[in-house]
């Protein structure tokens, strides 16, 4: 039963986690896991241990060779870190099915994070930007230039229509075809 106990203490699934950096360029985050880890002394005593910064975290944006979505990241955003079966430096680095270098699993060095607003304080913040869809599929978009739907882009693109100049007076085009 103990080392039953001890293999599955030592087997890592996801935390949540505090962004401390962000690299843009390698899409990577060093991050804090948020939630300290409880550890029973050989005495009996209890103590709880902060678990290390996790570094060169990829960061997983929803995307394809087709399309992807980023945004911005910053010190004190939230992610959730969850750790690979398998070692990924291969993976990461080449790509495509590669043979694991190490023979470790579930380790804190293969995580990957994905960014969210987890905590309730966090969930309380209102971001600068914003996508909602509703039950209907309307989508909205919400920035700094206000909020607008899909239905209304939709309407706007289809609809409108330019004023030129001619040689005598203006004209108006027929809209888009």
């Amino acid at each position: 039963e103990n080392l039953i106990n001890e293999a599955m203490f030592r087997t890592r699934c996801c935390i949540p986690c505090i962004i401390q950096s962000y690299d843009s360029v390698n899409n990577t985050v060093e991050c804090q896991p948020a939630v300290r880890e409880r550890i029973i002394n050989e005495d009996g005593t209890i103590q709880y241990v902060q678990l290390p910064l996790l570094i060169n975290v990829p960061v997983v944006f929803p995307g394809s060779a087709n399309f992807d979505i980023k945004f911005p990241l910053s010190k004190n955003d939230e992610c959730l870190v969850f750790f690979s079966d398998l070692s990924i430096d291969n993976f990461w680095q080449k790509g495509s099915v590669q043979n694991p270098v190490e023979v470790r699993r579930h380790d804190l060095s293969d995580g990957m994070a994905i960014p969210c607003m987890m905590s309730m304080p966090r969930r309380k913040v209102k971001p600068k930007a914003s996508i909602v869809v509703d039950g209907n599929g309307e989508i909205t978009f919400k920035g700094k230039f206000g909020s607008f739907t899909g239905t209304q882009i939709y309407r706007s693109i289809n609809t409108h229509v330019h004023e030129y100049a001619t040689a005598t007076g203006t004209s108006t085009t027929s809209g888009p075809k």
